[in-house]
């Protein structure tokens, strides 16, 4: 059965639950659309804004990982993600935003 993962048009606040029970991490996550208005720094210190914030919270246990927050810029796509490792947090960001010139 198909069912939507990324809710990227729902309003703010809005939480469902995705039940992908064919797979140990995504077992009973509880997926909530933080922000429909975020900013998000490139790696280079570049803002994007209007971006949309997903979170994500796991019913279940983990042992020691799980994806915590994704954040998709408009024009841009994935923009920043952030992984809980068993060293703590783990942050990934866009290398350049869109139209930024090369280097």
């Amino acid at each position: 059965r198909w069912k939507p993962f990324l809710r990227l048009g729902a309003s703010a606040g809005t939480t469902y639950l995705v039940d992908l029970s064919q797979t140990l991490l995504w077992r009973n996550v509880v997926v909530t659309v933080a922000a429909r208005d975020a900013t998000v720094a490139d790696a280079e210190g570049r803002q994007v804004r209007d971006a949309v914030r997903l979170t994500f919270r796991y019913r279940g246990t983990l042992a020691d990982a799980g994806l915590e927050e994704l954040v998709f810029a408009p024009g841009v796509g994935l923009a920043r993600v952030v992984e809980m490792t068993i060293a703590g947090p783990r942050v990934s960001v866009l290398e350049r935003s869109a139209g930024a010139p090369t280097r």
